[in-house]
């Protein structure tokens, strides 16, 4: 059910104008890989969870996403994660990529104040992490 749920929040993100006028195309799932160009987005699920009806018919799944905005500048770092919140606060619904999204609930943010790859530190790349609990179906 994951990689249906994360199937249906790419296909999202994608559809949000203020999120791709910032990142394009960069919109990866799990990792960035080598040699990323910024401003980009990266998402992954942490956790997915089963809810259930009181007549016990399999209700809707639910999915907590970890996004993680990052920039090489602090003012891009916050227009995207931004522009994300804003996108996910006014509703994460709709069919995407055949998967029903049914609604969101904005978990958090926070920015890191160093991002480390093994023993190589990147100083001039800032990441800032934003989670959504998503239900889908």
């Amino acid at each position: 059910m994951a990689s249906d749920s994360i199937a249906g929040v790419n296909g999202w993100l994608k559809s949000k104008a203020a999120i791709t006028a910032i990142v394009g195309a960069r919109i990866i799932e799990k990792g960035l890989g080598q040699n990323p160009i910024y401003p980009a987005l990266s998402f992954f699920s942490v956790f997915v969870g089963a809810g259930h009806t009181h007549d016990f018919d399999i209700g809707p799944f639910w999915d907590r996403v970890q996004f993680d905005c990052w920039a090489t500048s602090k003012s891009d770092l916050d227009s995207l994660a931004d522009a994300l919140i804003n996108a996910g606060k006014t509703g994460i619904s709709g069919t995407f990529n055949g998967v029903v999204l049914g609604g969101a609930l904005f978990l958090g943010a926070r920015e890191l104040e160093g991002d480390y790859r093994g023993t190589e530190v990147l100083e001039t790349v800032r990441r800032k992490i934003v989670e959504f609990k998503i239900w889908f179906r």
